[in-house]
C-alpha cells in the first residue's frame, strides 16, 4: 500500500475506471479506498499540503437503472476530499446498457470505435 499512498500524494489528476457489478463497484477497488483511511488521517491533521487534485471516472455497466452510477460516484468524491481534491463529475464518463446494442453504440462512440 506504500506505493499507493505515495503515488496519490505525488498525482495531480487520478482517473478512476472500473465496471459495475450490482451497482456497485468492484470488491478490489473498494478495499484499496478503504486502506486509504491513513490518507483521511493526514489531511485531518492538515498534513496534505498539495495542490489541489482532481479525480476523473470512467465507469462501465452492462445495464441500466436510475442512479446506479451514485453509489461509486460518492465514494470516489469522498476519497478525493481526503486527498484535498475533488473529483470532476462533469467530464467522468458514465456508461451504462453495455449489454444492449444501443449501448454499445454509446460506448464506441465515446471511445471513438468507427466501426
Amino acid at each position: 500500500m506504500h506505493l499507493i499512498y505515495d503515488a496519490l500524494r505525488c498525482a495531480d489528476i487520478i482517473t478512476f475506471s472500473f465496471p459495475l457489478y450490482f451497482s456497485s463497484m468492484p470488491s478490489q477497488m473498494k478495499a484499496v479506498i478503504d486502506r486509504c483511511e491513513l490518507l483521511w488521517q493526514e489531511k485531518r491533521r492538515g498534513a496534505v499540503s498539495a495542490p489541489s487534485r482532481t479525480g476523473m471516472a470512467f465507469i462501465t455497466a452492462g445495464s441500466s437503472s436510475k442512479n446506479m452510477f451514485l453509489p461509486s460516484i460518492t465514494v470516489l468524491s469522498h476519497l478525493m476530499n481526503s486527498l484535498g481534491g475533488t473529483l470532476d463529475r462533469e467530464h467522468s464518463i458514465l456508461v451504462d446498457a453495455l449489454d444492449s446494442p444501443e449501448g454499445r453504440k454509446k460506448y464506441d462512440e465515446i471511445i471513438g470505435d468507427k466501426k
